[in-house]
């Protein structure tokens, strides 16, 4: 059966008598448009778009559980972190290299506050140790 042969039956189907039957029809006709345009090369995705709002309704309290967590997730990351370097500047402040490894992942990958800035800041002076490319504490 090719594609024409598809429409024409499809067509013949839909000039069917009946109120009831006219309804489904109808609503066969938008499934089946809903099909083609999903199937197509179009940036637009009709069913997938109609799952997803669903699923996000679903789901919505389940997301915003999840988002607190997240949340709590990375301030506790925030939190370790900046201990460690509190730890380290102040009881270690000779291990350089442990110093700098923990440093820029607290300021460059989980983006931490001005107070570490003044530490890390002080010890790089008591250190003579330059300014790294990661560290910018005037943005």
């Amino acid at each position: 059966m090719t594609e024409w042969d598809f429409l024409t039956a499809l067509l013949n189907w839909l000039d069917a008598p009946g109120f009831a039957d006219a309804i489904l029809k109808v609503l066969f006709a938008i499934i089946v448009v809903l099909i083609v345009i999903e199937i197509a090369p179009v940036k637009w995705s009709p069913i997938t778009s109609i799952a997803r709002k669903i699923g996000r309704a679903i789901n919505a309290d389940t997301s915003e559980r999840l988002s607190t967590l997240e949340k709590r997730a990375e301030k506790e990351e925030k939190d370790s972190v900046r201990m460690q370097m509190l730890i380290l500047l102040s009881d270690y402040p000779e291990n350089v290299q442990e110093i700098m490894e923990v440093s820029r992942h607290y300021f460059h990958d989980i983006h931490g506050d001005w107070y570490m800035t003044t530490l890390f800041n002080n010890w790089l002076s008591k250190t003579h140790i330059g300014r790294p490319e990661w560290f910018n504490p005037d943005i």
